[in-house]
């Protein structure tokens, strides 16, 4: 199997919105460890859980979900064990595209 190094990054700032990946909670905790960090709705975040990442060519990337969870809507959010919808960040489009060839490989797709 072919693998992908990545490494945990807190240098993620101007990632935005390229796509979106439909996996469960349980998935990318396998693959990408626990969440680098969590929010909840006293902080008023509209983000529950963040992971954040760089490939070996200095490429950043986030991994988060947006709006759904009780960071955001309360009592009447999403448990973010329940979660499939996530959000990928990056700063360009190739980078979202190596993030999803390497969860392919790494959940077996």
């Amino acid at each position: 199997m072919k693998t992908i190094d990545i490494v945990k990054s807190d240098n993620i700032g101007g990632t935005h919105l390229h796509g979106h990946i439909n996996h469960s909670y349980a998935d990318l905790v396998r693959v990408l460890g626990e969440p680098h960090q969590t929010f909840t709705p006293e902080t008023g975040d509209k983000v529950d859980v963040e992971w954040g990442f760089k490939f070996p060519d200095g490429s950043v990337f986030t991994v988060y979900n947006w709006k759904d969870g009780k960071a955001y809507c309360g009592e009447e959010g999403e448990e973010v064990e329940d979660i499939t919808d996530w959000h990928i960040g990056a700063h360009k489009q190739s980078t979202y595209d190596a993030v999803i060839d390497m969860l392919n490989i790494k959940l077996g797709e």
